[in-house]
């Protein structure tokens, strides 16, 4: 994204030497809450590939040497007839797949408020992330990796997952009536697969004893004016360690004042 809010949690944290903070990973399956409520600023032109909007995105990500993507659920519409709703999209950097972009339907509309798992592995040369409730697939969505951020990815990465707002322009938000927020997301809990056991087993419990969380404003500050701070975008944000498992409880508030 050219800008917007981040608040992201990540098993990358150099500052410690804790083999859980290596690019180890390939795989990671989250229970999603979606937000009670939100709202986007519609880009100009899906149909021809125009993403100039700002969008809630709740995601994954994946990141190994040079390789890298972000994969998961967006809220969005557009002006040339895409209605507003949930669904499912990736961003590549341009060396790790053969398109960079792509944003499709799930097979079953998702609600405000609703609980899904959101379930990202490789897989024959891709890196999938299936949406899944009360056990049952609603969605699935495939990233076809090049054959060297495959074999890459394969080695081990390290994953995010993040709870944003996407401005796809340069000082987009500073341009329109602040009207994207999205109200009361978390991720409840997340599980890790490794590439080497950690502790016995090649699951590992995603809890707030390594890693790092990030919170920042990205793409500078003048497309976030007339805010103060970071921390007044990001309210009422928490989290929480619940059965094993760190808990992200976030609220983005871009609407004007």
């Amino acid at each position: 994204m050219a800008g917007g809010v981040r608040f992201m949690r990540a098993t990358k944290n150099l500052r410690w030497n804790d083999t859980r903070h290596k690019p180890i990973y390939t795989a990671v399956g989250s229970e999603l809450r979606l937000p009670t409520d939100c709202d986007c600023i519609p880009c100009d032109g899906y149909y021809s590939g125009n993403y100039n909007g700002a969008y809630p995105e709740f995601f994954h990500g994946f990141y190994s040497g040079n390789y890298g993507l972000d994969i998961g659920i967006l809220y969005i519409g557009s002006n040339d007839g895409l209605s507003k709703k949930f669904r499912l999209f990736y961003h590549t950097l341009s060396n790790t797949a053969y398109t960079t972009d792509n944003i499709v339907d799930l097979y079953e509309d998702v609600d405000f408020g609703d609980t899904v798992m959101l379930l990202s592995y490789l897989d024959h040369n891709g890196l999938v992330t299936e949406v899944k409730r009360n056990g049952r697939k609603i969605g699935q969505i495939k990233v076809n990796l090049t054959s060297s951020a495959y074999k890459k990815f394969k080695t081990g990465c390290w994953i995010n997952r993040e709870l944003n707002i996407a401005a796809n322009r340069d000082n987009y938000l500073n341009k329109h009536k602040y009207r994207v927020y999205f109200d009361n997301a978390s991720f409840v809990e997340s599980t890790l697969t490794a590439t080497q056991k950690i502790n016995g087993s090649y699951y590992v419990a995603w809890d707030d004893t390594f890693g790092d969380l990030i919170k920042e404003l990205e793409g500078g500050r003048n497309g976030l004016e007339p805010y103060e701070d970071l921390n007044d975008v990001i309210d009422k944000s928490y989290s929480r360690v619940i059965n094993g498992f760190v808990k992200d409880f976030v609220s983005m508030n871009l609407r004007s004042k």
